[in-house]
């Protein structure tokens, strides 16, 4: 296949310098980029809202081969593609899921550290694990807020917010290091890690998660797998109403805990590693291809200033309320019950 990518905000361009990174560690090498969108098989927009303002002409002209690489935790669906943050009842001819394609440069830098792999997968090492369960996180949506309330009365869970503490995302996080290290170290210790969804239907952890070879508990009712992997093998879905029911439901499967979480590394080295998941998107969006109703893309593409607005217009309602309901708090002199993600 030959692949072009089309330009990006300035400020994003570390996501085609690592797109250009990621495709170098590809095995095997079988794809090739050119400078030339005419003469590619797939084009690549890594920054679809921007291509979308900027260069919309682009699009209208080469949308039947215009794929969408999308780690937002609210994106875009202008065009069809491959989105971290896919959610169920998207259009299953235009949507795919997909991990987080463009976070290396914040990624955790002890997940490669000891244990190794041959200790990983020892056997018996889940009995000396410290913890049946742990998460520790931002207070990024209801079901987090809601999980971070929960009084778990368990030496063996740790559930701890990490709000106003550490900020993956920002450059100026202080001892980040240290954080970081302890963040990998619980998630080692535990039997199954909490995979809540975030600002998004999914979040980063799980893939954290899978490589460090712990069985995941995803907590996202309208989350969209990526494809591939026989994720019912090592994950436990839990509906977000059925939060209460955690320490049960972890008791119940903990025999499997150990495989569970050597099928998921095994699933994250097939899928979703450097070596293997640059073919593997190629792959999807190869089969999404198949899929494509052409008149469909044209019309949401047309069409699309109307989602826009309509976006901007929910945002501004729920800042309105978030802002109305704190200051009633405020005002009562009452404290709010879930801890508050600021920016």
């Amino acid at each position: 296949m030959k692949i072009y990518v089309s330009p990006c905000n300035p400020m994003m361009m570390y996501r085609i310098d690592q797109l250009y990174d990621w495709a170098k560690l590809a095995q095997p090498q079988i794809h090739t980029f050119t400078e030339d969108p005419e003469e590619a098989d797939i084009i690549f927009v890594p920054d679809t809202l921007f291509t979308y303002h900027h260069n919309r002409q682009f699009l209208y002209k080469f949308l039947h081969k215009c794929y969408a690489l999308d780690c937002a935790d609210r994106p875009h669906l202008i065009i069809p593609g491959l989105y971290a943050s896919a959610i169920k009842f998207f259009h299953k001819h235009r949507v795919r899921g997909c991990s987080y394609l463009f976070n290396r440069h914040r990624r955790n830098a002890f997940l490669n550290s000891e244990p190794e792999v041959s200790d990983r997968n020892s056997s018996g090492l889940n009995n000396q694990k410290q913890y049946l369960f742990s998460f520790i996180g931002g207070s990024t949506s209801w079901v987090r807020k809601r999980l971070l309330k929960l009084n778990f009365q368990r030496d063996d869970v740790v559930v701890r917010c990490s709000t106003g503490t550490y900020n993956h995302w920002s450059d100026e996080q202080q001892n980040r290091e240290a954080i970081q290290k302890s963040y990998v170290e619980v998630i080692r210790q535990s039997k199954f890690a909490l995979c809540p969804r975030g600002i998004g239907s999914n979040s980063i952890r799980l893939f954290e998660v899978m490589e460090l070879g712990v069985a995941p508990i995803i907590i996202s009712d309208v989350w969209l797998p990526p494809s591939g992997p026989d994720w019912q093998s090592f994950a436990l879905f839990v509906k977000e109403s059925a939060i209460d029911n955690l320490v049960a439901i972890a008791e119940r499967h903990i025999s499997e805990s150990e495989e569970r979480g050597r099928l998921a590394r095994e699933a994250w080295e097939q899928y979703f590693s450097d070596p293997f998941c640059f073919n593997r998107c190629i792959e999807v969006i190869e089969e999404l291809s198949q899929s494509r109703i052409p008149v469909l893309d044209k019309v949401i593409l047309y069409c699309y200033p109307l989602v826009i607005f309509g976006i901007q217009c929910k945002e501004l309602v729920r800042e309105w309320l978030r802002v109305s309901i704190l200051f009633v708090f405020r005002v009562f002199s009452l404290k709010f019950p879930y801890e508050v993600e600021r920016d």
